[in-house]
């Protein structure tokens, strides 16, 4: 070996190549040094943007550190979490996330988030038999992991594989117990199986399921529960109550808070859900959260809500192009187009997709000032419709397009379709009038045009011009339509402020002279019978007025409907006593209606609508006793009417036509009791007292009479609560709440002090851990004690 370093021909050809080994060597080791380093540092950086939830750095850290060591396991799951959070904003960009839940899963197989993590994303992409496998095996390596079993539950039934869904829930009781969510999905799973089968409900399992959320009545997430389970019995007005008793109590449970937001958003209470949210604003941080809210304000016409309180920051919203979207055309509704500028700028060097691109198009027309080509409008909003169609913005702005070019048809279902989408907002209407009035269609047009004036009032403007439209295309010829003019003219007159009641008054001046006579003047005149013209010439009375008829107008169309057929007076009955209360809240108003009634009643002595009205004429004449028959003759021939007999009892006791209290509580037992038996009665069943319906209605009865409760504690009804905490311990001598809060009204008054320490005794008694009961005790206690100083100091003096 030395000989050949000392030989100087073989050491010129060794020694370099010597030196080049060492060298390679050497570099192999100082670069595997630092690739480990650069792997650490990169692992270091990820996990620690993943701590403080910057997914999207934690997305790309992570994303290279896999690159250079694809087994290591926590990274795998961390890198999966970024995934799913940053490319979720829609369901097309989920596929990332599932693939790298499924490579973490052959990785830790053993591993149950990996599996839960891999059934949610797949439940989101509607892979329903993935997520119930996957699900399925975390719930066998975790049987008590509860989300897990809430994904499994939820996917079974999505799946409509109601029979293992229905042993899954048995299962689930008794591992996991009645929680809120297991409940929640019971009763969904209830109403999936009530969709399928087409009948009316299963009375006996919503009255189990309430009953246990009834025991966990001190947790405000059962409230939901039972909101739910009322809403499945076919009783909105308990639910809607009992909704908003659920989001006024609700805790920072963010399961809960989704639950609450997604519901809010399926209904009509708005200012519940702003509330929600203004009380929990960490909620908005959520992205789903974020876009339901968004969306609901949106469809509103709510934008400062969604440019004041969506923020678009940190990891999670900054990549959600719909909620970037929202945000951005909210503040450009709002003339704010330099916040617009700032979201489209730096979000467009995020996200380069095709799908993002699309928004970034609309974005850059919202910013264009002045007139935009009608051409270009339809083409950009048409690709981002492809991505949602659920901004009414977009449809506008096509209908706008569609004006532009004369094609008023395809203007008209433009802005029905924004309307569809954004009830409350007046553009769309105006939109949809506007153009049903270029074509002639003067009723719809009209029907849209009132809309908007009842959804936005102060948009005074939109509602004259609307009307120089009309006048531009009037046909004096066409009576009905001048007729609708005139109700339009006068409907602006109604609404219309003081410095605008000169033009309201020019422009009828200048549609009288186009117009010419009234339509109905002509219209009875024309209609009067042969025989009855002959006798209006010759009898020479007319001297006042030719073209008048003999009787009013009213009348003799009530007589010619009700020649025609009975149903149609009556139905002209009902519509001038409904008419007739709702303009006229005085005694004089309300025997009118009722006189208008009577003859309904006398042919139809159980027509619901009939006997509603009869009542709430009744009330205001202070005939109670009659008035409460009527409502109970309402429910009893239509038990759907319930709600608004309901509405009616505390309507007539706010308004002071039911002065005793026990009136109103005795009228929300008699119209449970009548609902259910009516239902037993149709369903075949038996409703004798002890049968299972008449526990249903027992318990039924005790939750409406705790809303009833609850509205006399909001109106500060004293008597009204005082009887209704009574009546429901007549029914549940165990509720711990109506103990308590009885003996906190009676402590009021010196004679109900012993009952009030009894009744406080009893709520401590059944609910020891209760600390408000305990001060309720002690108020009551304390004001004996007063009662009795007083009374010794008496007999001393």
């Amino acid at each position: 070996m030395l000989s050949i370093f000392k030989n100087p021909k073989t050491r010129r050809i060794v020694w370099p190549l010597s030196l080049l080994v060492v060298a390679i060597i050497g570099g192999g080791l100082v670069y595997g040094a630092y690739r480990h380093h650069r792997i650490e540092q990169l692992r270091q950086l990820g996990m620690s943007a993943m701590d403080r939830e910057d997914y999207a750095a934690g997305l790309k850290l992570l994303g290279e550190c896999l690159q250079k060591d694809s087994d290591d396991a926590e990274v795998l799951f961390q890198f999966a979490t970024a995934r799913e959070h940053v490319l979720a904003p829609r369901q097309e960009h989920l596929s990332g996330a599932v693939v790298a839940w499924k490579s973490y899963c052959e990785l830790q197989p053993k591993s149950s988030e990996g599996w839960k993590s891999l059934a949610r994303v797949s439940a989101l992409t509607n892979d329903l038999n993935q997520a119930i496998l996957a699900a399925g095996k975390a719930v066998m390596l975790r049987p008590r992991d509860l989300e897990a079993r809430q994904i499994l539950l939820a996917a079974l039934i999505a799946k409509k594989d109601f029979h293992r869904a229905e042993n899954e829930m048995k299962v689930a009781l008794e591992v996991h117990g009645p929680t809120w969510q297991i409940l929640m999905l019971q009763v969904g799973l209830e109403g999936a199986l009530l969709d399928q089968a087409g009948k009316k409900g299963n009375a006996e399992l919503i009255a189990k399921v309430a009953a246990t959320a009834q025991e966990h009545a001190d947790d405000p997430r059962y409230l939901g529960v039972l909101a739910a389970t009322q809403r499945l019995a076919g009783d909105p007005l308990i639910a809607d109550q009992l909704l908003r008793e659920a989001a006024l109590k609700a805790p920072a449970d963010r399961d809960y808070l989704r639950w609450l937001v997604q519901t809010l958003s399926d209904t009509e209470h708005f200012d519940v859900l702003v509330d929600l949210v203004m009380r929990h604003p960490k909620s908005l941080h959520d992205r789903g959260l974020a876009v339901l809210f968004a969306r609901r304000c949106w469809e509103l016409g709510q934008f400062e809500k969604i440019a004041d309180h969506v923020e678009i920051g940190g990891a999670t919203l900054s990549t959600d192009p719909e909620l970037i979207l929202l945000k951005a055309l909210a503040c450009q509704s709002l003339d704010r187009p330099e916040e617009a500028q700032r979201l489209l700028v730096s979000q467009d060097l995020l996200h380069p997709s095709e799908a993002h691109r699309r928004w970034f198009r609309v974005l850059s027309l919202a910013l264009v000032q002045g007139e935009r080509n009608p051409r270009e409008v339809l083409d950009v909003t048409r690709d981002a419709l492809e991505v949602t169609a659920r901004v009414p913005l977009l449809h506008v702005w096509q209908a706008e397009a569609w004006m532009q070019m004369s094609e008023f048809r395809l203007a008209s279902q433009a802005a029905r379709r924004a309307a569809r989408q954004a009830s409350h907002w007046y553009v769309p209407f105006t939109l949809d009038a506007a153009a049903l009035l270029r074509i002639g269609q003067t009723a719809g047009a009209y029907v849209s045009a009132v809309k908007a004036l009842e959804v936005a009032p102060d948009r005074f403007d939109s509602a004259i011009l609307l009307t120089v439209t009309w006048l531009n295309q009037l046909d004096p010829a066409d009576l009905d339509d001048c007729e609708r003019l005139r109700k339009w003219l006068d409907r602006i007159a109604e609404v219309a402020p003081n410095t605008e009641q000169e033009r309201v008054a020019a422009l009828r001046k200048v549609a009288l002279d186009k117009m010419g006579p009234p339509a109905s003047t002509v219209a009875a005149t024309e209609a009067a019978p042969a025989d009855e013209a002959t006798e209006t010439t010759t009898a020479e009375p007319a001297a006042e007025s030719p073209v008048a008829p003999k009787k009013p107008v009213d009348a003799q169309l009530v007589e010619k409907m009700a020649s025609a057929s009975p149903e149609g007076a009556t139905a002209w009955r009902l519509l001038k006593a409904r008419d007739q209360l709702t303009r006229d809240k005085s005694t004089a108003g309300a025997a009118a209606a009722a006189l208008l009634l009577r003859p309904v009643l006398d042919r139809v002595s159980d027509h619901p609508d009939a006997n509603l009205l009869a009542a709430m004429a009744l009330a205001r004449l202070h005939n109670v006793r009659t008035s409460a028959e009527h409502l109970n003759k309402a429910v009893t021939s239509a038990p759907s009417r319930i709600a608004e007999a309901l509405q009616l009892a505390v309507t007539f006791r706010v308004e002071g036509y039911w002065t005793d209290p026990s009136t109103v509580v005795d009228s929300w037992v008699d119209l449970t009791r009548i609902e259910y038996r009516i239902n037993a009665q149709q369903q075949g069943k038996d409703f004798r007292a002890g049968s299972a319906q008449s526990a249903s209605a027992n318990l039924a009865t005790i939750i409406r009479l705790v809303i009833l409760a609850e509205l006399a504690e909001r109106s500060a009804d004293r008597p009204l609560a005082i009887a209704t905490y009574r009546e429901l311990l007549k029914l549940d001598s165990k509720h711990h709440l109506a103990c308590n809060n009885l003996a906190s009204h009676l402590s009021h008054s010196r004679a109900d002090l012993p009952e009030a320490l009894t009744l406080a005794s009893r709520a401590v008694e059944l609910a020891p851990e209760n600390a408000t009961y305990a001060k309720t005790l002690n108020e009551v206690e304390a004001a004996l004690d007063v009662v009795r100083a007083e009374e010794e100091a008496e007999k001393d003096s």
